[in-house]
């Protein structure tokens, strides 16, 4: 953890509390090991997000896959 409680290579929040400072995310370098989640939107639709990096809370992560899938069953809807 970097001062201030904010974990080294997390995404600065916009909830922050005034005063606290973030510590930018650590760029990827050559070589660097990433763990990355595969959101299955559907068959060849898939969102890639790393979690540490995009400061998203795990609900916020279902929130959003949940969003996306609403979204193409909409737009595939509207094809047919």
């Amino acid at each position: 953890m970097a001062a201030g409680g904010v974990v080294s290579g997390a995404h600065p929040r916009a909830d922050r509390s005034e005063g606290e400072t973030t510590v930018p995310p650590i760029p990827r370098q050559r070589g660097s090991v990433e763990v990355w989640s595969h959101l299955v939107i559907d068959m060849g639709v898939e969102i890639l997000l790393d979690p540490r990096r995009s400061g998203l809370t795990p609900e916020q992560v279902r929130a959003l896959a949940r969003g996306v899938m609403e979204l193409f069953d909409r737009l595939r809807s509207e094809r047919e």
